[in-house]
Order: C-alpha cells, then sequence, then structure tokens
C-alpha cells in the first residue's frame, strides 16, 4: 500500500502531461492558420496553467488516497479487535457453560444420594410398620 500512492501519483502526472501534450500538439496544427495563430509563448503559458492544474488534481488525489489507507487501516485494526473480542466472549461463554453443568452434575449427584436416603428410610419405616400390623393382627 505504500508503494502504491506514488506509483498511481506517476501514472496520474503521466496521464495529465500525455493529455496536456495532446492538447498542444491539436492545437500547434492550427499554428499555420493566419486567423487561428497563437504565440509560442501563450502556448507555453497555457501548457504551464494546464501542468498547474494536473500536478494540484494529482496532489488532492493523492491526499484522498493517502486518507482512504489510514481509514482502511483503522478499520481493519477495528476488525481485529472485534474479532479478539468474539473469541473471549466466547471462551467466556464456554467456561460458563463448563461451570454450570459441574454444578449441575454435583447438583445431580447429591440429589440423586438424598433420594436413595430417602428411599432406604421409608423401606425401613415400611418394614416397621408392616411388622407392627403384624404384630397387632396376630400376636406372636
Amino acid at each position: 500500500m505504500e508503494l502504491f500512492i506514488p506509483v498511481l501519483a506517476t501514472l496520474l502526472g503521466g496521464l495529465a502531461s500525455a493529455v496536456a501534450g495532446t492538447l498542444a500538439a491539436r492545437r500547434g496544427r492550427h499554428a499555420g492558420d493566419p486567423s487561428q495563430s497563437v504565440t509560442l509563448e501563450a502556448r507555453i503559458s497555457r501548457l504551464q496553467n494546464q501542468m498547474r492544474s494536473s500536478a494540484e488534481l494529482i496532489e488532492q488525489i493523492t491526499a484522498e488516497m493517502e486518507v482512504r489507507a489510514a481509514t482502511a487501516a483503522s478499520l481493519k485494526a477495528e476488525a481485529e479487535q472485534a474479532q479478539q473480542l468474539a473469541s473471549l466472549h466466547q471462551e467466556q461463554q464456554d467456561a460458563v457453560m463448563r461451570a454450570v453443568r459441574a454444578e449441575i452434575g454435583a447438583e445431580g449427584k447429591n440429589a440423586a444420594r438424598q433420594n436413595l436416603k430417602a428411599n432406604i428410610l421409608f423401606f425401613l419405616a415400611g418394614v416397621l410398620v408392616s411388622v407392627a400390623i403384624q404384630l397387632v393382627i396376630k400376636p406372636l
């Protein structure tokens, strides 16, 4: 990109020179006509004005291209930063999901243990009630 701007400016300068030379040559063809006779000084002056105009346009275009290059570099940096933030957010999401899964797994194990304890307790209570009922109905 650093080489692109000077090369483009040189090409534009050459193009402007070619256009100015073509215009001067066309006007020079009519120099033989006495009614349209233009002095050499006038043609040189006109050519100088055109060259100045071309140089100003080249400077403006070069400045605009530099601004666009800076904007493009800025946008590229912002895109890279956004990509880094997106990956950080993804890493954070993954970490939260792992923590939630671990917590759910631990809670599931605790709930299973508590259910097993409650089932054993109800089984023993059922056995005791059954024995008690049997003793009430048929004493030993």
